[in-house]
């Protein structure tokens, strides 16, 4: 089977953002049991609570906050900020730092119970009317047996970048137009996964949701419709900001050709560097739909994968790595996680033959990629015509004739 991909190799060359970051006042955290007050609870109640500060009121949650935790989840932040904060991130869209006990200030993380019909491990509660934004766990479900897993020091991160995004022009739009998901939760979710395992080298064990499995015969910008077509596609589509976060790693170490460019199989010295995304933050989605998100994308993309350098080193003959060439490549490396990266008990073909079919669905179930003989006697042309949507892509397996030799 052959995905319908091309490749196109590139010298790719340094790129400098421009320097957006203000100074994060701290990287502390500071761990709090009980729940921040909400304005919502009564108006007259919030004004009279805020002349005295923010305040929270102290819970006893039904997962004990044992001072191992409180380090375990403090330490994971911590190091997650000063990693954002190295790549030129601004500081978070939060509620102002406090003084700890230690006199350091930090920002406050709030641990309680959510209500029962929420299954979050933790999430950024983002206020675009008060002003109250923080970060909450979920203390019933964020640990296992009081044990942190690899999916909490995870989503801490991912907790964390959605309070980064929110800071940033492009996250601020979202109080007036939803973006969609497939950008905000696609990232965060992919910083989440990568932070999990350059921060604390764990990796959650299910390799679908790790590596970002999710039908791309559906656009990139699909949203998530609540069937088994769409479910999770938006947060799985991390695949692709996964990609983009370990190319823009590669291009830094000015590495040029294939080697700038990152394989199906997972390298030893496997890194990212999100700090692509600062380029993309700065502009606004001109149209919050999923063409104008595309576009959005596409625009960025043309600056962050090509340097003014590299096309006056061309004499004007590179042009700017657009949208439809990066998600070509992306997807001739993704359509091979399945015998590598994503590889599991099953035998090297029939994993990856599962991967790419369940990449390729259309409906809850996988696909089955349409077949396409080639007569090796006769030589002749073979055509074929799919239908794809905008941003999407299609699979086809190809049997040759005994002439010809083994698959192509």
């Amino acid at each position: 089977m052959r995905l319908l991909t091309g490749l196109v190799a590139a010298l790719l060359f340094q790129l400098t953002l421009p320097a957006l970051a203000a100074p994060w006042p701290t990287t502390e955290f500071e761990v709090f049991e009980g729940t921040p007050f909400r304005s919502s609870e009564s108006y007259l109640e919030y004004l009279a609570k805020e002349s005295a500060g923010w305040a929270e009121y102290e819970t006893e949650a039904s997962v004990p906050l044992t001072p191992t935790l409180r380090a375990l989840i403090e330490g994971m932040l911590r190091d997650t900020a000063l990693l954002l904060d190295r790549q030129g991130f601004p500081p978070p869209k939060y509620d102002p730092p406090v003084e700890r006990d230690d006199g350091k200030r930090a920002w406050r993380i709030y641990y309680y119970d959510f209500p029962k019909e929420q299954d979050d491990l933790a999430r950024y509660v983002h206020d675009c009317f008060d002003g109250r934004d923080h970060i909450a766990i979920n203390a019933g479900r964020f640990t296992r047996n009081g044990q942190m897993t690899p999916k909490s020091y995870g989503d801490l991160a991912h907790e964390l970048f959605h309070a980064v995004q929110a800071s940033m022009p492009m996250g601020r739009m979202n109080c007036e137009d939803a973006v969609g998901d497939w950008i905000t939760e696609g990232q965060a979710e992919a910083f989440g996964h990568d932070m999990a395992r350059q921060l604390r080298g764990l990796e959650i064990n299910n390799r679908k949701v790790r590596w970002g499995r999710r039908s791309y015969a559906k656009p990139l910008s699909a949203a998530d419709q609540g069937d088994d077509a769409t479910d999770g596609i938006d947060y799985q589509s991390s695949s692709f900001w996964r990609y983009l976060a370990e190319r823009y790693h590669l291009r830094q170490s000015n590495l040029s050709g294939p080697q700038a460019l990152p394989g199906p199989d997972l390298p030893s010295n496997y890194g990212t560097d999100y700090s692509y995304l600062l380029e993309l933050y700065q502009r606004h989605i001109t149209r919050v739909n999923p063409l104008g998100e595309l576009n959005w994308l596409d625009a960025g993309l043309r600056k962050v994968f090509t340097s003014k350098l590299a096309i006056a080193a061309s004499g004007g003959k590179a042009k700017a790595k657009n949208l439809r060439q990066v998600y070509t490549e992306f997807l001739a490396v993704y359509a091979d996680y399945g015998q590598y990266r994503a590889r599991g008990k099953q035998s090297t073909a029939a994993g990856a033959r599962t991967w790419l079919e369940e990449s390729m669905a259309t409906t809850g179930s996988a696909a089955s990629c349409p077949k396409v003989e080639i007569d090796g006697a006769l030589r002749s042309d073979v055509r074929t015509t799919l239908a794809l949507g905008a941003a999407a892509t299609a699979c086809l397996e190809i049997q040759t004739g005994a002439m010809l030799g083994p698959q192509a």
